[in-house]
């Protein structure tokens, strides 16, 4: 690679331009910092889920039955200490 301001050397055929060095941009321009945690928040976030009224009475009536809360029978479910 020259020197951008040099006139004088002649670029060689066949090779390419070198790449940006680090990581690609996600669109046209630079995240801002704001953006950037915005979007870190966004990706570190828990995940929410919809459940069916029926399902929540099912899963009550269930926890009630055992003895135990609705997180403690979810966890125990699915195996989560």
């Amino acid at each position: 690679m020259k020197h951008a301001a040099d006139r004088h050397t002649a670029e060689l055929p066949g090779l390419d331009t070198p790449r940006r060095r680090g990581r690609p941009s996600l669109g046209a321009r630079p995240m801002t910092p704001a953006e950037r945690k915005r979007r870190s928040r966004q990706n570190a976030g828990t995940t929410s889920l919809e459940l069916d009224h029926a399902f929540v009475k099912w899963l009550r009536r269930q926890a009630q039955q055992q003895g135990v809360s609705v997180g403690e029978l979810l966890m125990a479910r699915f195996g989560v200490k």
